[in-house]
């Protein structure tokens, strides 16, 4: 265990937690969060998903071709 004060990181008490201890705490939240997964949309919110990339598509195009117009 280090006792070196540069080897220290605030805790939430203002207290110094030595590094192994903050370096445990990080691998645990790893291990918990690579249990989960992700969670199904649902088809509603799949839809607007589309429709909004179908309209960046869009709106996309009609930029483009906006500034071909100007150009000619």
């Amino acid at each position: 265990m280090h006792t070196d004060p540069a080897c220290r990181t605030p805790g939430p008490d203002n207290e110094s937690m030595p590094l192994e201890a903050v370096l445990d705490e990080y691998h645990q939240a790893m291990a918990h969060l690579s249990l989960l997964k992700p969670r199904r949309l649902s088809p509603g919110l799949r839809t607007l998903i589309w429709g909004l990339r179908v309209y960046v598509v869009f709106m996309a195009f009609v930029v483009v071709l906006n500034i071909v117009e100007r150009l000619h």
